[in-house]
């Protein structure tokens, strides 16, 4: 089975995941979430298996950018299904299953294009952290980005399906800061590996990297003391959120797309 045909494969299966709560209605008193839960995993080990079939090589891996791209959404939903948060869950996936369709769309028109890398198992443990961190902190993006949606409507007093399926302000709040916290966690880890790892940060061309990511570890570890200290929460929060997303973007995408499409290093 061509990586193409898989991909194909997972769109469709995400695609009626994404349809199936919109047909049977978020309030629909015999809405059965467990069936979309079902759903999504059958979803998610398609796109396992589409995943371990674009990165996965004899000599190496192919960590191209759409190739890791494909790799975060799959831990992405991985960990929101894992996870079990309910409607919280049920409405990530509004927003999730459009991105990792869109996505593996790319993947299935496009290949590789960086060549395939040996990597040690010391630096395979730095990747791993790296992704969890990128996905951790993905997922806190779009939790971010529901609450200021909630934020907004509640203001307004106008709120339409989403916002009505949503818990109460607080309960995503407190969702949002334990996702940060393990963000953290995992990108703490990463950078720490990362300079182990790494002999010339310079000559391998990831300062760059290394100060966003640092950047993000620094938004976070600021916003998790102003909770404890201050209770910090809403807009500062969410502001605070987006800042180390779009570091973490710039440093490890942005920098991907550049050198692998733009100037072909």
């Amino acid at each position: 089975m061509t990586n193409s045909l898989l991909c194909v494969i997972t769109i469709i299966l995400y695609s009626a995941a994404f349809v199936y709560p919109k047909s049977q209605g978020w309030h629909n008193p015999v809405f059965d979430s467990s069936k979309l839960k079902y759903l999504t995993a059958i979803a998610l080990i398609m796109h396992g298996g589409t995943t371990i079939a674009l990165i996965t090589d004899p000599d190496g891996l192919d960590l191209s950018l759409i190739n890791v791209c494909v790799l975060i959404t799959f831990v992405t939903n991985a960990l929101v299904l894992t996870k079990q948060l309910n409607t919280i869950l049920n409405t990530l996936y509004i927003l999730l299953f459009p991105i990792s369709g869109t996505i593996l769309l790319v993947a299935a028109i496009t290949s590789g294009s960086k060549p395939t890398m040996p990597i040690s198992p010391a630096l395979q443990a730095h990747v791993v952290t790296s992704i969890l961190a990128y996905s951790l902190i993905t997922i806190s993006s779009l939790q971010a980005l529901l609450i200021q949606l909630q934020i907004r409507q509640l203001k307004y007093k106008s709120q339409n399906e989403v916002v009505r399926s949503l818990p109460s302000l607080e309960v995503m709040e407190k969702v949002l800061f334990r996702i940060i916290l393990l963000s953290e966690i995992f990108l703490s880890i990463s950078l720490v590996t990362g300079f182990l790892f790494y002999e010339d940060l310079q000559a391998q061309k990831l300062l760059h990297k290394v100060f966003f990511s640092s950047t993000a570890w620094f938004c976070f570890a600021i916003l998790l003391l102003g909770r404890f200290l201050k209770g910090w929460r809403g807009k500062l929060a969410i502001r605070l959120t987006w800042i180390s997303f779009t570091c973490l973007g710039l440093g490890f995408v942005g920098s991907k797309f550049v050198t692998e499409y733009l100037i072909k290093i």
